[in-house]
Parts: C-alpha cells; sequence; structure tokens
C-alpha cells in the first residue's frame, strides 16, 4: 500500500480547517441555541484541520531530506549458447592439441604477429616457420586467442595438416588412415566447418571453397604444414581469390618466405630464451613434488632440450611418469637405439631429411643416379657437425669446405634447402651455421661415432 503524499495531508488539512470555519461563521450568523453546537464542532474541525497541515509539513519535509539511491534491476541473463566464434575458437583448442596452461617468453612475439593481424592493409597470409617442437602451433593457437576478435574476424576456421604426433611423454602416434597430407581433404574440412551443410567434392574444392566463406571477415589456420604442401598451400591461397577481408594465419617446419606471393609474411620462430624456457621446465617440474629438481638438473634439461618446449616437456613428464632420474631420460632421449630416442628422431628429424634428400635429386640423371648423388650431399652436408663438438657453429667458408661438396653452387643450393627445411641454422647475420645437438647425435650415430 502506498503511504500518501504531504500534499495530500495538506489538502484534507485544509478542507477540515474550512470546514470548521463556516461551521462557526454558521453559529455566528443563526444567534441560536445552535451556536454553540457550532462553536464546538467548528473548533474540532479546525483543530484536526491545523493538525492535519502540519503532519502534511512533516510529511513533507522528509521527503526533501536525502533519498536512497533507487534499486537497480537485476541484470538480464545471459542469452542461451555461445557466439560463433566462441564456439571456433574451443575447436581450435582442440585441433592444435594445446595442452598447457602457462606461455613462457612469448609476449614480445605474439606483439608483432598480432599487429600483423590486426592490420587490414597488412599480410593476408601469416606463416609460423621454425623447427619440430619450437611451439609454433602454441604461438598461433594463442595469436587466434588473442587477437582474433579484436581484429575483426567473426569466424575461425581451423585444421591440422599433420598425421602423427609425440605425446608428452614421448610416444610416438600416428594416424592409421592417413600416412600423408591430403591438401584437397584440408580444403574440404574448412568449407564444411564454414558452410555446413553444403556439399563439396575433393576434385572441385579448390573452385568451391572461396564461395563456402562468408560475407563477414574470418580467419583460417592450418598448423603443422610440414614439409610436403607448405608451398602448393601458400600458392594457392594467394591465388584462390578468398583473400580479403578474410586471412590465413599457418604454422610450418618449411620456410615459405621464397614463394613469389603477395601479402604474404613468414616470422621465423626459434623457441624461448635460455631463461624462459628453464621457467617452463620449473613449472612443468612443479606438479610434481617429489621430483625436486636441482638447479642443475633443470639447467640439464634446457641445454640437452635447447630451448625446446617439446622436448622439455618430454624430458621432465617421462621422469615424472617413468620415475626415473632426469639425466637418465636425458640419456635416452639421446640413444636412437631406444624407444624415446627414435621417436623423437622420427617425429623431429626423419621426414624433413627424405624431402631433403627428394629435392636434391637432379631430374635429369636416371632415377636410381640421381638418388644416389642426392643421399651423398645430404650426408656431406649434416657430417660437417659430427666433427664439431655439439652446440657449436661453423662459419660459412668452413662449412663448404669440410662438406667437401665439389661444386659451390650444389653445396649452396643444398645448404639453402636445408634451413629452409629448419634442418640447419643460421645464425649472426647468415654467418655461422650449425645444427640441433640432437639431430647432430642421431645423424652422426648412423654414420660414425659423434665426437665429444
Amino acid at each position: 500500500m502506498k503511504q500518501p503524499k504531504w500534499w495530500h495531508l495538506l489538502i484534507v488539512g485544509a478542507t477540515l480547517a474550512v470546514l470548521g470555519l463556516c461551521v462557526l461563521g454558521v453559529g455566528v450568523i443563526t444567534l441560536e441555541r445552535a451556536d454553540q453546537v457550532a462553536s464546538v464542532t467548528s473548533a474540532v474541525l479546525t483543530g484536526a484541520g491545523l493538525l492535519v497541515a502540519v503532519a502534511s509539513l512533516v510529511v513533507a519535509l522528509r521527503d526533501r531530506g536525502p533519498r536512497a539511491a533507487p534499486k537497480q534491476p537485476p541484470p538480464a541473463p545471459p542469452a542461451p549458447g555461445r557466439s560463433p566464434l566462441a564456439d571456433d575458437l574451443l575447436r581450435l583448442r582442440d585441433v592444435t592439441n594445446v595442452d598447457h596452461e602457462r606461455l613462457f617468453g612469448v609476449d614480445e612475439e605474439l606483439g608483432h604477429l598480432g599487429e600483423s593481424l590486426r592490420n587490414p592493409d597488412g599480410a593476408s597470409i601469416i606463416s609460423i616457420f621454425g623447427a619440430a617442437g619450437v611451439g609454433k602451433t602454441a604461438l598461433a593457437y594463442e595469436l587466434v586467442r588473442r587477437h582474433a576478435e579484436a581484429a575483426g574476424f567473426h569466424r575461425v576456421a581451423s585444421v591440422t595438416a599433420k598425421f602423427s604426433r609425440i605425446d608428452r611423454v614421448g610416444h610416438l602416434e600416428r594416424d592409421a588412415e592417413r600416412e600423408k597430407i591430403d591438401w584437397h581433404a584440408i580444403l574440404v574440412d574448412l568449407a564444411q566447418q564454414l558452410a555446413p551443410g553444403k556439399d563439396f567434392n575433393e576434385i572441385l574444392i579448390e573452385q568451391q571453397l572461396p564461395a563456402a566463406l562468408p560475407a563477414d571477415p574470418c580467419l583460417i589456420v592450418v598448423d603443422n604444414l610440414e614439409t610436403e604442401e607448405a608451398e602448393v598451400a601458400v600458392r594457392y591461397l594467394a591465388g584462390s581469390g578468398i583473400l580479403g577481408p578474410h586471412k590465413v594465419v599457418i604454422t610450418t617446419r618449411e620456410s615459405v618466405a621464397g614463394v613469389r606471393v603477395g601479402r604474404l609474411k613468414e616470422r621465423t620462430w626459434d623457441g624461448p630464451d635460455h631463461d624462459a624456457a628453464t621457467e617452463y621446465a620449473r613449472y612443468l617440474a612443479a606438479d610434481d613434488r617429489t621430483l625436486d629438481p636441482r638447479k642443475s638438473d633443470l639447467e640439464d634439461v634446457v641445454r640437452a632440450a635447447e630451448r625446446t618446449p617439446l622436448l622439455i616437456q618430454i624430458i621432465i613428464n617421462q621422469a615424472r611418469v617413468e620415475r626415473l632420474p632426469i639425466r637418465e631420460v636425458i640419456g635416452r632421449l639421446r640413444d636412437v637405439t631406444g624407444d624415446l630416442g627414435r621417436a623423437v628422431w622420427t617425429f623431429c628429424y626423419v621426414n624433413s631429411l627424405n624431402v631433403l634428400e627428394q629435392r636434391l635429386r637432379d631430374p635429369g640423371l636416371p632415377a636410381d643416379v640421381a638418388q644416389e648423388r642426392a643421399v651423398a650431399l645430404v650426408t656431406r652436408l649434416m657430417a660437417v657437425f659430427c666433427a664439431r663438438p655439439a652446440g657449436t657453429s661453423v662459419t660459412s667458408e668452413e662449412f663448404y669446405r669440410l662438406s667437401t661438396i665439389a661444386d659451390h653452387d650444389e653445396f649452396l643450393r643444398a645448404r639453402a634447402m636445408a634451413c629452409g627445411l629448419a634442418l640447419v641454422k643460421s645464425v649472426r647475420n647468415n654467418e655461422r651455421f650449425t645444427v640441433h645437438s640432437l639431430l647432430r647425435e642421431f645423424f652422426c650415430a648412423q654414420q660414425r661415432p659423434c665426437s665429444a
């Protein structure tokens, strides 16, 4: 029930007072015995009116005092379901198989990549290039998670091009149904995400995909274009007409910087620095208090892994699962004849070395002769590091001389291909060259004993 306002009370009081005065007037005019009754009645009415009037003033003063803040209506319930972009990001996490909670030493790199993604006039294809296990996939996932919405993308379509993976403990897993990357199957997967319910044909998909893209800007992520399809993918994407306002992010072990297409940006990622890699190792080890590694143990992990997050993860997790000292796990990692060493060797290096050998074959020679010569080139190129201590580099002149490759142009071509496949790494303004210590040990163990 509503309380009366002050002016309501004032009206009632004034009315009673007026009636009292009227009754008093009647009594004065008649001058009969009724004047006594009229006088009493008028006094009562007038008094009541005055009391009500005073009460109205009290109410008015109260109403003019400080008022409580109006009660806010309850917030509207969230809309049912998630946005398409939110669902796309969940799918991206599953596709990329990102399983760690934190990234270490990537903020500066993510800043550079985020600028490229947000710039509508910048690169339409962003390639993150680097060796196996350095964290390219995690970097791409975090780039999209942090910057896709701010960059104006309404959808994200994602797919992986890898058919094998190595888990966090070092077990190699292969996709039994897929032994080779099928670029057309990848495009069909992307089209079905962007236009669900429509039929797509693998033979015609290159022509069908542009029509499947929505009008609003969308981002395509292709993870792990390792070695065989990277250039094919970039050439198609650049020439298909699907870019602008749409963009593509790829991760690859093969450099595509030499592909002659426009609006392509390649960022080389070599993994976190030493301090960030050490923090990552300490973070993983903290999940098991019984492990309790010493500072020297963590240094051994980072040194053996050469800052590679995948290898750091494998060493720490195998020590936890197998209940082995960290140094014993490192020994297992370096033994290419054991299960762990063989799995890492196969996952990280074998395919890239095979691709290097295939690309070095001379098409003008008979197949068997071309293969024999290409194998010899790869062996001479990589064996240079067998005679050098692990972790050291050679100058460009030393590299050529120690390779014993007679033709200098042939040497330069082989070296450029090896760098483009992330097998050989250039340092110091391309004046020196080195390889990952594990690649050195694995390769040299099959050729001749490695030097210390």
